[in-house]
């Protein structure tokens, strides 16, 4: 890419014996959801592309287990009481994770959940490393791959860190990055 200003998200770089021995993305970190969603249960589609940073829940959690068609290939995030979520037209849209090496990883793609935000129904994420071998076949390693999918585990925008990556960057550089996760989108279909 030729800008400063657009890069690619990472496809994570998960082994398959941590994807068959445990859950990936682990519970209790620090993702990021962004979409053109509705604001809240029963409003009207944002004309601005949103934010929301979230936890990953564990699957077995009694909040998360019953919504889960297949935990191989679904999580839960979310954040305890509600208030925050993803929303209806922000399904297919990107949840991301910020590592320790600095990149942002595409760890989920906004599925389903029971209204939005409410207290006990997270969000339903697909997940993407579950993918990850047929992304890579499919697209014969046209993506880049994280070098690290250890995350960072802070949330990036009440952080002092400088990852403040949302507000840095200009609308062009999400759009980007929106579309770039709505062609893989395309492609888990």
């Amino acid at each position: 890419m030729s800008s400063s200003l657009i890069s690619a998200v990472c496809i994570p770089a998960v082994s398959s014996t941590t994807l068959s021995v445990g859950e990936w993305p682990s519970s209790g970190l620090y993702v990021v959801a962004i979409g053109w969603g509705t604001l809240q249960e029963g409003g009207s589609t944002s004309t601005t592309l949103q934010q929301v940073t979230v936890q990953t829940i564990d699957s077995q959690a009694s909040t998360c287990s019953s919504l889960l068609n297949n935990p191989q290939l679904q999580f839960c995030a979310g954040v305890s009481g509600g208030g925050k979520d993803t929303c209806k037209g922000d399904s297919g849209g990107p949840l991301m994770m910020f590592t320790t090496s600095h990149q942002w990883v595409l760890v989920g793609l906004t599925s389903y959940g029971i209204g939005c935000a409410r207290a006990d129904y997270p969000g339903v994420y697909t997940r993407v490393a579950y993918y990850q071998d047929w992304i890579r076949i499919t697209t014969s390693g046209a993506y880049s791959n994280a070098t690290s999918s250890v995350s960072a585990n802070i949330d990036p925008f009440s952080s002092k860190a400088s990852i403040k990556f949302f507000h840095n960057q200009p609308l062009t550089h999400l759009l980007f990055l929106f579309f770039s996760l709505l062609l893989i989108k395309i492609y888990l279909s």
